[in-house]
């Protein structure tokens, strides 16, 4: 349940506090602007998912020791205090998960020694300000889910220690800086749910270390560039092109990859039956045609596959392996022949089967409850 109640006051007398943590519990009301006064020997202040509201105190600035301040998860307003740009004492800065509004204050870019800088999930507003090349500590930067528009400065490549970069859920339009990841350890990058247009930088995987890309619904377009070490990749809504098969040649690591709504092309490898760590695979609505490879029921690690809306032909191959973890299977508006698949029957977790708008024939097995007994949802619509 957590302790409730307004901030204690009693803490205004522990004149030699130095670290002091009241995350996840149910205090609310705004936060003292005498804290600073009384414990000026602070160094660590974590008051993570509360209740506190009101302005972040400008007194906050007084803090002069303080190295870590942690105060996400809560219900504070108003602009971002440009006088926190002044805690220069400062290594980590957690303010997400507001209601934090205004533009972030170049004064923030003072903050040299801040190595993760949070203001993810408020309505912050304005451009990503270019000095924020100064902070140059930099190991994780956090801008999701705000309202931020405008290009994202190409400074940002300068970072030299940057390794997560999450800009997704914003209003950014325009190129994707061309130098994003030629000297920096990315493995994790977040673009997604923007307006970026063009390419993809060539030198993004040049460390061989990024491991998660999200670039959905975008406009980017172009071949998707080789990151040999990748093993998330949500890549859909997009207009990339190039061939399907080479894509799943270089990215043998694969986890998971979205691709859907794009404008790839060619057939799907027998390679691809080697993603043997692939546990969910989204190409529906590409350019996609020829026959499923063989072996697609071998691999066992699959939970979701969607190649619906492509132009696949030929029959479902029967399994050639009695395990399958499937739980949602999508094939539909495709031109697959032949019965319906056998090799479902051992596909003993589907929830999810949809075949609808192709040219399947024969009967429905008796057996189809049987041997798929968590069946929710089975649509075999077709207009043939």
């Amino acid at each position: 349940m957590g302790i409730g109640g307004s901030f204690p006051e009693f803490i205004l007398n522990c004149t030699k506090l130095k670290h002091l943590d009241l995350s996840w519990n149910r205090f609310s009301g705004p936060i003292l602007e005498l804290l600073p006064k009384t414990a000026p020997n602070l160094t660590y202040l974590k008051l993570r998912a509360n209740r506190f509201s009101g302005p972040i105190p400008c007194s906050f600035a007084k803090l002069s020791k303080l190295e870590t301040l942690l105060i996400s998860i809560n219900n504070f307003t108003g602009d971002i205090p440009v006088e926190v740009g002044t805690m220069f004492a400062l290594s980590t800065l957690d303010l997400g998960n507001n209601t934090l509004s205004g533009p972030i204050p170049e004064r923030i870019c003072s903050l040299t020694k801040v190595w993760w800088f949070n203001l993810a999930a408020n309505k912050l507003t304005g451009k990503i300000p270019s000095c924020i090349s100064n902070m140059t500590e930099l190991l994780r930067l956090e801008l999701w889910n705000n309202k931020l528009e405008g290009e994202l400065p190409a400074a940002i490549s300068q970072l030299p220690n940057l390794m997560y970069h999450s800009v997704g859920t914003n209003r950014l339009t325009g190129a994707v800086p061309k130098n994003l990841g030629q000297m920096q350890p990315l493995l994790i990058v977040d673009l997604s749910n923007n307006n970026f247009s063009g390419e993809l930088p060539p030198d993004l995987c040049s460390g061989s270390q990024l491991q998660q890309l999200v670039v959905k619904n975008n406009s980017l377009s172009g071949m998707f560039p080789p990151c040999p070490n990748l093993t998330y990749a949500w890549i859909g809504q997009n207009h990339f092109s190039g061939d399907i098969a080479q894509v799943l040649r270089i990215h043998t690591t694969l986890r998971g990859l979205d691709a859907s709504r794009n404008q790839f092309t060619g057939m799907l490898p027998q390679e691809f039956c080697q993603l043997v760590f692939l546990k969910f695979l989204d190409l529906s609505s590409n350019q996609i045609y020829g026959d499923l490879p063989t072996c697609w029921s071998n691999l066992q690690e699959l939970v979701f596959l969607d190649l619906s809306s492509n132009a696949f032909s030929g029959n479902v191959p029967t399994s050639t392996s009695t395990t399958c973890q499937l739980t949602s299977l999508h094939l539909a508006n495709n031109s697959l022949t032949g019965g319906f698949p056998s090799a479902l029957r051992y596909c003993m977790n589907l929830t999810m089967v949809d075949l609808q708008d192709n040219r399947l024939s024969g009967e429905i097995p008796s057996t189809i409850w049987e041997s798929m007994p968590s069946l929710q949802f089975l649509q075999l619509y077709s207009y043939v």
